[in-house]
């Protein structure tokens, strides 16, 4: 017997971000605390990741899709501090307004688009 596998619900899925707040507290479920030490965290990654693939053929820092971006808080506190150049792309309308004004003055972000990420093709 094969096992089914799941479809996903991506109106569903659009329908919960289009009800949630364009803020860092909403981009985390209500536990925007967590925003400081994640970011920490994930720099402390890409830290290691990029000293590591210096050894191999593996990403570079020239550019980073911020995929399902939310208001930019990644790509503002974390992406751009590490990569040439940022773009993102998130569904939700308001949060892509509400990322262009949060990230407005950081000149490395540089494409934002509108559309979910089952439809989107990378330039």
């Amino acid at each position: 017997m094969e096992e089914e596998i799941p479809v996903i619900d991506y109106d569903k899925a659009a329908k919960y971000w289009n009800d949630v707040d364009p803020t860092i507290d909403g981009m985390l479920g209500g536990f925007g605390e967590v925003s400081t030490p994640d970011l920490k965290d994930s720099a402390t990654f890409l830290k290691t990741l990029f000293k590591e693939t210096k050894k191999f053929s593996g990403p570079s820092n020239g550019r980073a899709l911020d995929c399902g971006a939310g208001i930019g808080r990644i790509s503002r506190n974390l992406l751009s501090k590490h990569f040439t150049n940022v773009d993102i792309v998130e569904q939700c309308p308001k949060f892509i307004e509400k990322a262009k004004k949060y990230c407005g003055s950081e000149e490395k972000i540089e494409n934002f688009t509108c559309t979910g990420l089952q439809e989107y093709t990378p330039k």
